[in-house]
């Protein structure tokens, strides 16, 4: 079986559709872009789910909408 990164982006596209998200790409030319959002998800992480210690997924959804407002 190929785990090359072809066969990961059909199951991620598989995935994201069977959950109705939509993926965005960063635009061909502009990888500033992909800049943004690393720091994004870094200040993301360290802000908000470094803070607390989730005993399951649905603890870290509650407390980051709780959170987002003060994002």
């Amino acid at each position: 079986m190929d785990n090359g990164p072809e066969f990961i982006a059909d199951l991620t596209a598989t995935w994201s559709k069977m959950h109705d998200i939509e993926f965005k790409y960063i635009q061909p030319g502009k990888p500033s872009q992909n800049a943004f959002v690393k720091r994004f998800n870094g200040s993301f992480r360290r802000d908000t789910l470094n803070r607390f210690i989730f005993e399951d997924i649905d603890q870290a959804r509650e407390q980051t909408q709780i959170m987002d407002g003060r994002l």
